[in-house]
């Protein structure tokens, strides 16, 4: 079934019924077949024929006849290879097969049908993005918890690793790092995480993976501390992995085939990509280095300074403008893709960063705004050299070592050089790793010399890693010398192997060889016998050599391996032309420290170019796998973290809300596969939303306060002061406006005093804070108050603070006589609005009138005198200009001058009207 199996025509792989599976590409007849062996007319056997339209192969086996009519069964084995091209994981591909035949008659026998099935089993990438840390305390993450339990990240700011813990798929189902955060502010800083996770089937993890990212450059700019960026790429555990590429432009691409060695011991990885080598430095080399004082010093003027951690070091060097930064980097401290910078050792503008091997320099600027901080991640590249002239010969050209889309480095020399004290030739006898004689000279006696002659200083030949072969000449015989090199640490774990290829060499006299070396001594000793010639080793450092009956032959290369295959068993190999020597030792401590290359000898110039030792390399047992790791739920090899810092601009805007989007661009199931993503990736987002201003209404008081009137009542024509307050976070809130809304009974009068505004904050509208806008008859008041700027650094809100004054209206419209007017403001800025927010109510009083008329007695016969008396009542607050009429009816007769005022506040007036039939 397409698109994992294409058909192709398969080739007979020879033989009789078997059970061994042939070849991709392959077929043979398996091992219940019994029809290969019948007589036959037609081709036996038969064609294997593909057909590209159906995707199918057919074998024809012509026409057969079987005098003895027996049955026969046709059992055929094929092979071939699943493609790389997307499927989905877990998906199950039918394979069907179809038999038939036809009669000696012609006619067409019933066709047979079987199928099976196969899970395909594939990378299945998806990835999160979050915000995980800020340096802002009153910064809020939604979720809370930003992260699984058992990780935490580091503050932005903050060299070192950026997280602790382990990242694992079981932390990430229950707890996903996809938090938001809010409530920060301008000059923030803030660290995003993007984590890509495996959760396929596919066990040989993910190529190819592919990463970019996008911030807004309006909002958001790179922290100018000593951190900036400081962009890590890892897997769950915090393991760097090493990567090519700009995260913010075309994306970064992880570098597949790393194996990650234990150290002590640098090991490199090369990965040819084709158009470029790229090497990958792991673990560090041995610590256990000679000082450079008993080293010949190098004669070279372009040498930065001393190597003050002996020539073990890579020495990486900032030439500032004033020409006194510098700092080194020893590769005792590499690890697996890491420069370890030393944190304060700042770069500016136009500033040279130097990296030096030794007499080997090379120069290159520093990008503009640049900060030398630690640790830079990143891969060691050799562009458009292929793995044989990287191993095999010199590169003179400078060839960038690191790029991280921002800074670069760049070596001219592959690798590093690392040596050992000077060896003792007094009286014949060679002693590797003994002090160098005196002879009554001193060492300075004793010049290094280059193959024909040549200055001191200079070093002779090369090997895969950079390492090389020296000669210190004698006094008095300076056209041969005997020499001694160090290299690195090679501790291996179980399974892997270490290797070297020796070259061919002649020898007039002496022994060549190798030591692993623990810190207490040599472990194992491997050498030439000068006189025999054979190879012998010797474990400890007293051990009785022992003769491996294997000659060194000079006409080709000899290859030695060191394998740890369990504990502290190791077999040692030697292989030269096709034959191979073998023996399994046990040491008393596997993991060596370092290995040790010696010759010795008188040897003449011209023999000096072949004497080295070429290839030099850890392996392991193990298939290489992709960057990102098989599915797995605990290890966090099937995880990758990127972190990095950015700084929020001051000038953002209240509650902008800013996204931040990643993109997962690629992925596929081997190395340069076809990508399972669409042109568009997977992408995702966080969001970080600025702290918003906040707005306050509050009552100040009434003008009138009594025992009828308090200080949260007033009357018609009564004073009301509030007070207004607008606070706005760090940064500019653009083009504020403030509208302070009342309702019918309540009219804007005044600003009341000056208006208070905090220190380092300024309002574009003050001049015009005592005339606002006024509609709506007064009761909706407008101020412009322009862009409102918070220059404070404190993370705290600050702005402006005044106060108004209001006046009761005489409302007829007011349907109570009691009533609380709602009070409220709100404020508005480019793109936003805050909710309104209300003062404590303040009560309008009106005065309450009851009027009850009674009259004595309340029955009467014609001629009798009544009585009427009206008692008028009020409540709430004083009412004016009351006025009270009453009138008779018809059929009573008003008593002249029984109208009169009894009890109680006297009226203005009293008086009749009508010819008594009124009163008022």
């Amino acid at each position: 079934p397409l698109p994992v199996f294409p058909a192709q025509d398969l080739t007979f792989a020879g033989g009789g019924p078997a059970a061994t599976a042939p070849g991709a590409g392959q077929w043979s007849f398996g091992p219940t077949d019994t029809f290969s062996q019948a007589p036959v007319n037609g081709p036996n056997p038969g064609t294997a024929t593909a057909n590209a339209a159906a995707n199918s192969v057919t074998w024809t086996f012509g026409s057969f006849a079987d005098p003895a009519d027996r049955s026969a069964v046709s059992d055929i084995l094929f092979t071939v290879t699943a493609s790389n091209k997307p499927f989905g994981d877990g998906l199950l591909l039918t394979n069907q097969a179809q038999q038939s035949e036809r009669n000696e008659t012609g006619n067409q026998l019933n066709t047979n049908t079987a199928v099976t099935q196969v899970t395909m089993s594939e990378p299945e990438l998806t990835i999160t993005k979050g915000v995980v840390s800020t340096s802002n305390p009153s910064g809020i993450f939604n979720p809370t918890s930003v992260a699984p339990a058992g990780v935490t990240f580091s503050q932005p700011g903050q060299p070192g690793a950026s997280f602790t813990g382990t990242v694992n798929s079981n932390g990430l189902a229950s707890a996903p790092i996809d938090a938001t955060l809010e409530n920060v502010v301008g000059n923030d800083l803030v660290k995003f995480s993007i984590v890509v996770e495996n959760t396929g089937s596919g066990t040989n993890g993910a190529f190819d993976v592919a990463i970019k990212d996008a911030y807004d450059a309006a909002k958001f700019m790179i922290p100018a501390g000593a951190t900036g960026l400081n962009l890590q790429v890892t897997d769950g555990t915090g393991r760097s992995l090493p990567y090519t590429g700009d995260l913010f432009g075309t994306g970064i691409e992880l570098v597949d085939g790393v194996t990650n060695h234990p150290g002590p011991g640098i090991t490199f990885d090369w990965i040819d990509q084709g158009t470029s080598l790229v090497g990958v430095y792991s673990g560090s080399i041995d610590t256990t280095a000679y000082q450079s004082s008993s080293i010949p010093p190098p004669s070279s003027t372009s040498f930065v300074g001393d190597n003050g951690g002996g020539y073990n070091d890579i020495d990486i060097v900032a030439a500032t403008a004033n020409g006194k930064q510098r700092f080194e980097i020893g590769l005792d401290a590499v690890g697996s893709g890491n420069f370890a910078f030393a944190t304060g050792n700042g770069t500016a503008t136009g500033d040279y960063l130097y990296a030096q091997t030794l007499v080997n320099l090379s120069f290159l600027g520093v990008p503009s705004n640049y900060v030398s901080s630690g640790p830079l991640t990143g891969t060691v590249t050799f562009p458009n050299k292929s793995i044989a002239t990287v191993f095999h010969s010199n590169i003179n050209t400078p060839a960038v070592m690191f790029n991280d889309g921002t800074n670069t480095i760049t070596f001219q020399q592959a690798g590093f050089v690392a040596f050992d004290a000077a060896t003792n030739y007094s009286s014949g006898a060679f002693t590797p790793g003994s002090p160098p004689p005196n002879n009554g000279s001193g060492f300075g006696s004793w010049t290094v010399h280059e193959p024909g002659g040549g200055s001191a200083g200079a070093y002779i030949g090369n090997t895969a890693l950079g390492l090389k072969t020296f000669g210190v000449a004698s006094p008095g015989n300076s056209s041969a010398y005997t020499g001694m090199e160090r290299a690195f640490g090679a501790a291996l774990a179980t399974g892997e192997t270490f290797s070297t290829t020796v070259a061919a060499t002649s020898f007039s006299s002496g022994t060549m060889g190798l030591k692993w070396k623990t810190s207490s001594g040599p472990e194992l000793s491997l050498f030439v016998d000068s006189g025999t010639g054979n190879w012998k080793y010797a474990i400890g450092a007293a051990g009785t050599p022992t003769d491996t009956g294997t000659a060194f032959n000079a006409g080709s290369p000899v290859n030695v391996s060191l394998e740890r295959v369990s504990g502290n068993n190791v077999l040692l190999s030697l292989t030269q032309a096709g034959s191979t020597w073998s023996t399994t030792l046990s040491l008393s401590d596997a993991a060596v420290t370092s290995v040790e290359f010696f010759s010795s000898g008188t040897q003449s110039a011209g023999n000096a170019t072949n004497l080295g030792f070429d290839d030099l390399k850890i392996t392991a047992d193990v298939q290489q796998q992709a960057a990102v790791g098989p599915s797995n739920p605990t290890n966090g090899k099937n995880i990758v973290v990127v972190t990095y810092d950015l700084q929020l601009k001051p000038t953002v805007a209240p509650l902008d809300v800013i996204p931040n989007t990643a993109t997962l661009t690629n992925y596929a199931a081997t190395e340069g596969g076809p990508n399972f993503l669409s042109p568009a990736g997977l992408k995702d987002d966080t969001t970080v939303t600025i702290r918003g201003p906040e707005v306050s209404k509050t009552l100040i008081g009434t003008s009138i306060v009594d025992t009828w009137n308090s200080n949260t009542q007033a009357v018609i024509g009564e004073l009301v002061t509030y007070e207004l307050s607008v606070k706005v976070p760090q940064g500019t809130t653009p083009a504020a406006v403030l509208t302070d809304t009342f309702t019918d009974a309540l009219g804007f009068v005044r600003v009341v005093g000056t208006p208070t505004v905090d220190p380092g904050v300024t309002v574009g509208g003050l001049a015009n804070i005592n005339s606002p806008t006024l509609t709506q008859n007064g009761t909706v008041a407008e101020w412009q108050l322009g862009d409102i700027v918070n220059s404070n650094t404190d993370d705290q809100l600050h702005g402006i603070t005044f106060r108004i004054e209001a006046v009761v209206l005489n409302d007829r419209l007011v349907p109570l006589p009691i009533f609380g007017p709602v009070n409220r403001a709100k404020l508005a800025w480019t793109n936003h609005t805050l909710p309104e927010v209300s003062a404590a109510e303040v009560r309008v009083i009106e005065p309450q009138i009851t009027l009850n008329k009674t009259v004595s007695p309340t029955t009467a016969q014609a001629g009798d005198t009544a009585t009427f008396t009206i008692v008028v009542s009020g409540g709430g607050t004083t009412a004016h200009n009351l006025s009270l009429e009453d009138f008779l009816p018809s059929g009573v007769t008003y008593v002249t001058g029984s109208l009169a005022h009894t009890a109680g506040v006297a009226p203005n007036t009293l008086a009749t009207s009508g010819g008594g039939t009124a009163f008022t």
